[in-house]
């Protein structure tokens, strides 16, 4: 009878503690992030205490913006796939610890964001609040970019390359914000070893806006530098 009991009663609590989790889970579930008919922003407002992840969903050729305000320093928000394992993040988060976000997107995804209150007590009067802006930003090929350039770095002739007696052409693929800046630079051809010289001065360069319809675009290009 005793032992009987003593089942009954260990049963009776995995029951308690599966309906408990199964609650917690209902309530944790991330928000997915909508925005308003005709508004490319929307602004969300939550507190620390509970659960507080949120899910967005971006098309191609987009750029996100996120910012966190909060009364606290120890505030930040991570972000990564929705979908990713432990094992494909390798640890890594695609944002972690962030206060903002800007970046372009030039593949669909789905994006899981909560936010990281670095350890500290949860208190139903430690607000926040994240912005999110979601805009169309298409990419236009604008080809050989060195003559539309506003400011055009020349790169330092790198000592390893000087030694090795490296010389002739370089080109270098960039991709430029909307506004001006270069936000992506990778060498295509040319001797690797100017390849850290190069990088760092068409990361520095910087284009005129590029308008279509009245609204500045991406554009995509190379940069040819000559050794």
């Amino acid at each position: 009878m005793k032992r009987n009991l003593i089942r009954l009663a260990f049963v009776i609590s995995m029951i308690i503690i599966t309906l408990n989790l199964s609650a917690y889970s209902q309530k944790c579930k991330p928000k997915r992030v909508i925005f308003p008919p005709n508004s490319e922003t929307v602004t969300l407002k939550g507190n620390a205490k509970g659960c507080n992840s949120f899910l967005l969903k971006n098309t191609k050729n987009q750029r996100l913006q996120i910012k966190l305000t909060s009364p606290r320093d120890d505030m930040y928000f991570s972000m990564n796939q929705a979908n990713a394992t432990e094992e494909e993040m390798g640890g890594d988060h695609f944002c972690e610890d962030c206060k903002t976000l800007d970046y372009y997107f030039d593949y669909a995804e789905t994006w899981k964001i909560w936010i990281d209150n670095d350890g500290s007590p949860t208190n139903k009067m430690l607000n926040y609040s994240l912005t999110f802006t979601l805009t169309d930003s298409p990419m236009i090929p604008s080809g050989v970019l060195n003559g539309k350039a506003i400011s055009l770095p020349k790169p330092p002739f790198p000592k390893e390359a000087k030694e090795a007696g490296a010389s002739g052409s370089v080109t270098v693929k960039v991709e430029v914000g909307e506004d001006g800046k270069v936000y992506y630079a990778e060498l295509v051809s040319g001797n690797k070893l100017f390849y850290q010289a190069v990088n760092s001065a068409a990361r520095a360069a910087r284009f005129p806006l590029t308008l279509v319809n009245g609204k500045a675009v991406r554009i995509s290009g190379t940069i040819v530098y000559n050794f």
